[in-house]
């Protein structure tokens, strides 16, 4: 079944306006199941889907390298197929300048900037549940995403 544009931003209002209601004092929410991201956008992705209280335009982007390389890192695996950012494999490398390129090139419209940054405080508000979601990995790979994070999420302030 195809799903009508106008259907997906009928969802997407509608579930703004009980956000509002019910969780006043969300600025966003961030779906995480492929269901759900079908269910606002008619796609299933590997993905993190961040959707704005204020009706901002919802937003995908690739969370398949996001956390995995990390950990995959502190074990001492190659990464050389890894995601690139801005060209950029290292995360040392990236900041929110690489973003706001990305933004452009690909010509998304949005102040790229403002969504880093809504995104990486959403992700630190949530770093707690997500160490304690990884609580089967060897404590190595725990501490390194969680460092990781940590450093990402100050350096894209």
């Amino acid at each position: 079944m195809e799903l009508k544009r106008q259907e997906l931003e009928d969802r997407r209002i509608r579930f703004c306006s009980a956000m509002k209601s019910a969780f006043p004092d969300w600025d966003a929410a961030l779906i995480v199941s492929k269901v759900n991201q079908y269910y606002f956008t008619g796609t299933m992705q590997d993905a993190l889907l961040l959707i704005y209280r204020d009706g901002r335009r919802a937003t995908i982007s690739p969370a398949y390298d996001l956390v995995s390389v990390v950990a995959y890192t502190s074990l001492g695996i190659d990464t050389s197929l890894a995601l690139r950012i801005g060209n950029r494999r290292r995360f040392d490398d990236v900041n929110l300048a690489s973003f706001q390129r990305l933004g452009n090139k690909v010509g998304s419209g949005l102040d790229v900037g403002d969504v880093v940054r809504d995104t990486s405080r959403l992700v630190m508000s949530g770093l707690d549940q997500l160490c304690d979601d990884l609580a089967a990995l060897p404590a190595t790979m725990r501490n390194a995403v969680a460092t990781h994070v940590r450093d990402m999420s100050a350096r894209l302030r």
